[in-house]
Formats: C-alpha cells, sequence, structure tokens
C-alpha cells in the first residue's frame, strides 16, 4: 500500500513539475514576446521624439531668422529715414542681385575711409530707364557734413563720376526749401540767390 502511494506520490509531483516547467516555458515565450513589442514602442517613440525635436529646432531657428531678419529691416529702417544722417545718391547704376550697403559703402569710402554706413537702401525709380535713388546713412550728423564736403572726390573715380551726392531732406525741410524758392521767384533780382544748406 505505502508503495502505491509513494509511487503515486512521485507520479504526480512529477507531472506537476513538468506542468510546471511546461508553463514556465510557455510564460518566458510570452514574456520574450511582450518585451520585443516592448522594445520596439519604445524605439518608435524614441524615433517620433526626435523628429518631433529636430521639427521643433528647426522652427525655433526659422522663428528666430525671420526675427533678426525683422530687426534688422527694422533698424534699416529707421536709419534711411532719419534725414539728419541720410544723404541721397544719384545714377549709382543699378545691378541685378545687388548688394545696396556693399555699394554704398564703397562709394562712401571712396569719399572718407574713416566713415562708415550703417544702412542704405535703393529706392524704386520714378523715370523709366534710370537708376533708383540710394539713401545712405552714416553714423551720425558730423560724417554726414564731412562726406557732403568731399564729395567731389568721386569725380576722379570712373565708376562713380556720375554720382552726385546730396542732403537728405525731412518732408518739412522740402516744403520750406520750395517755399523759399517760390519767394526768391518772386523778388527782383532773385535769380541772383540760391537756397543752401548750412553744413
Amino acid at each position: 500500500m505505502d508503495s502505491k502511494l509513494d509511487k503515486f506520490r512521485k507520479d504526480f509531483m512529477s507531472n506537476i513539475d513538468d506542468k510546471f516547467k511546461a508553463m514556465k516555458v510557455d510564460f518566458e515565450l510570452e514574456l520574450g514576446k511582450q518585451q520585443a513589442q516592448i522594445d520596439t514602442m519604445s524605439q518608435t517613440v524614441a524615433s517620433i521624439v526626435k523628429r518631433l525635436d529636430r521639427v521643433e529646432n528647426l522652427e525655433r531657428e526659422k522663428q528666430s531668422n525671420n526675427q533678426q531678419e525683422f530687426f534688422h529691416e527694422h533698424d534699416n529702417r529707421n536709419y534711411v529715414d532719419d534725414p539728419e544722417i541720410t544723404i541721397i545718391a544719384n545714377n549709382i547704376e543699378q545691378e541685378s542681385g545687388e548688394d545696396i550697403l556693399e555699394i554704398a559703402s564703397e562709394l562712401i569710402y571712396l569719399v572718407n575711409d574713416s566713415v562708415k554706413v550703417v544702412a542704405a537702401k535703393r529706392l524704386t525709380s520714378r523715370i523709366t530707364g534710370k537708376p533708383g535713388l540710394v539713401k545712405i546713412s552714416l553714423s551720425n550728423l558730423e560724417e554726414k557734413k564731412m562726406v557732403l564736403r568731399e564729395k567731389r572726390k568721386l569725380k576722379e573715380v570712373e565708376r562713380y563720376k556720375k554720382v552726385f551726392l546730396r542732403d537728405s531732406k525731412s518732408h518739412t525741410d522740402r516744403i520750406l526749401e520750395l517755399n523759399a524758392r517760390t519767394l526768391l521767384d518772386e523778388l527782383p533780382h532773385g535769380d541772383q540767390f540760391r537756397v543752401t544748406d548750412a553744413l
């Protein structure tokens, strides 16, 4: 009787042990599949995050560049719209894709190499076939006066000998000058006088 019970016990325990082993193998296989899926998902998520970071960085860089361009254009516009530090250049030949700041800097350097151009802008020509005026802004009023006093030096440079530099006047100054010219035209011998700038 005892031997039968022992045998039954051994068979039962062996059977349970085999089933546990089989279940363990199945569990480990399933766990391996799940782990592989988790790894794949993790790699996918990491790849998506990396792409989003790249897109975000590109967008941030684009916004930064746009802001820099805006501030550059805004500053440039402020300078060239300030008649106190701006002069007008006539007859600078216009070229496709020109760097007007570089051209203006070269021109002013030929007049006075100690003066720095801070901004330049080509205006749209009102006359067909004629280049637009160029507004050139300098660092301060003193430098503007220096350039206007020495502008005749351009006559010695073949490329710029037809270029004429003059003062950039505000709308108010232009009205005052027009009124002064009108008064001179009405005065006897008014043609013996001329309107000039006190530079």
